[in-house]
C-alpha cells in the first residue's frame, strides 16, 4: 500500500508472514523521510487492525546505518522495542543484529485515543 502525506506519496508499507495461530503479522515499510511518516504509517496500521483479527504487528529491523530514523518512526506510531536478535540478519556478507519492534492491538487502540489520525 502506498502511504501519502497530503497528496504526496511518502513511502510504502506491506505485510508478510501472517501467523494464523498467534494472530501476528510482520510489517515491512519504506519511506523517503521516515521522520515525516508517523501518521501515514499509523493510518496503515489502523487499516491492518481493522481489517483482520490481529493481536500483534511487528517489524524486524536490521541495526545498520539509517535504522535510527525507522526506530523513531515506529515508536512514534506506538510500536515498542521488544528486543534484539543477535546476528539474525546477514547483510553485505556480514551477520547483523536485528531489532524486533512490535505493537499489540490494545496498545495501538490506546495510542489512537491520544493521537488523532
Amino acid at each position: 500500500m502506498l502511504c501519502f502525506h497530503g497528496r504526496v506519496a511518502v513511502g510504502a508499507a506491506a505485510t508478510t508472514m501472517r501467523d494464523q495461530r498467534s494472530l501476528n503479522l510482520q510489517l515491512i515499510c519504506f519511506f523517503k523521510q521516515p521522520e515525516r511518516a508517523v501518521k501515514p504509517l499509523a493510518a496503515y496500521v489502523r487499516h491492518l487492525f481493522w481489517s483482520a483479527p490481529l493481536h500483534r504487528v511487528y517489524v524486524q529491523l536490521p541495526l545498520v546505518a539509517g535504522a535510527t530514523s525507522y526506530v523513531h518512526l515506529l515508536t512514534g506510531a506506538g510500536f515498542q522495542h521488544e528486543g534484539v536478535v543477535r546476528g539474525h540478519g546477514f547483510i553485505h556478507g556480514r551477520p547483523r543484529d536485528v531489532a524486533v519492534i512490535g505493537l499489540l492491538r490494545r496498545d495501538f487502540e490506546a495510542w489512537c485515543q491520544e493521537n488523532e489520525l
